[in-house]
């Protein structure tokens, strides 16, 4: 685990602290995924309901962004 921290600690020097924040977010669900690939473990409703949670809150702000930028450029080309 220290090993772990030191790397990313290490690494914020390197990359913006959104990209940062996004691959430490991205954690649990990758560990499950890992987990159930690697180790035969079963995956339950309450974890797939948890990544999809995850994955929703990192994809959604995204989709929102790209949707209105697109709706200014209509706009913009409309008059």
């Amino acid at each position: 685990t220290l090993g772990g921290y030191a790397l990313f600690t290490a690494a914020l020097r390197h990359i913006p602290g959104r990209t940062a924040g996004l691959l430490a977010v991205t954690e649990a669900p990758a560990a499950t995924l890992l987990a159930v690939l690697l180790l035969g473990e079963r995956l339950e409703w309450p974890q797939v309901v948890g990544m999809g949670l995850i994955l929703g809150a990192i994809l959604l702000p995204r989709a929102i962004t790209a949707l209105q930028v697109r709706t200014l450029n209509a706009r913009a080309t409309t008059g």
